[in-house]
């Protein structure tokens, strides 16, 4: 089971800030939750900063980046520098 955080869109359109969910990647998590939450979450999910155990999952293998029991993953908003 992974841990999931949302955290403001995402949180919003799931109507919670905490869940978990059964997944063996990033990209079948965002499917599962959507399939929970509906189209809008999977929307928002694409603007988010994915977050797996502290490391953004850019620096992994992205949406094929792999889950195990007991992950925390967070969907944050992302931040713009100018």
């Amino acid at each position: 089971m992974v841990e999931v955080t949302l955290v403001g869109p995402m949180a919003e359109a799931a109507g919670t800030r905490k869940t978990e969910a059964e997944a063996a990647t990033v990209g079948e998590l965002i499917e599962a939750l959507t399939a929970r939450y509906g189209a809008l979450f999977k929307q928002r999910a694409r603007g988010s900063r994915i977050v797996l155990n502290g490391t953004p999952i850019q620096f992994k293998k992205g949406h094929k980046t792999a889950l195990a029991d007991g992950d925390e993953v967070a969907f944050l908003v992302p931040i713009g520098g100018g």
